[in-house]
């Protein structure tokens, strides 16, 4: 029987629908960033799509954050994470960064059935 998926959050919260980062959120150097943005871009696609949303900690940047969806198995996150943690290094939450770490920052592929359920936990299925 696959496992529970985990849904990595990419913001802090949100006011009136607008995500945000709170002033404290962790961050990770240039050169701290390398590992986990290789890990986020080698996982396996969920959800391809060319549709974008804005970039919320920069809005005069438009719609520039991607909104792809990928898997380790373990973990479904939103290519926004990525993106977030490339451009103002913004880190994902600690427990996705350990269990990344803790992998030595190869990211898995997970068996059809995983991704399958994985699928069905991000839509609601």
């Amino acid at each position: 029987m696959p496992t529970a998926t985990r849904i990595a959050k990419v913001f802090d919260g949100a006011t009136d629908g607008v995500p945000f980062y709170l002033p404290d959120h962790p961050r990770l150097s240039p050169t701290e960033r390398t590992a986990p943005l290789s890990y986020l871009a080698a996982g396996t696609a969920l959800l391809m799509t060319t549709a974008s949303e804005p970039d919320f900690v920069e809005p005069s940047r438009g719609e520039v954050v991607p909104m792809n969806f990928r898997t380790d198995g373990t973990w479904v996150w939103n290519d926004a994470l990525a993106y977030y943690l490339a451009e103002y290094g913004l880190a994902p939450e600690p427990e996705f960064l350990a269990a990344m770490e803790a992998a030595d920052w190869v990211c898995p592929t997970p068996e059809i059935e995983v991704v399958e359920t994985a699928l069905e936990e991000l839509f609601g299925e």
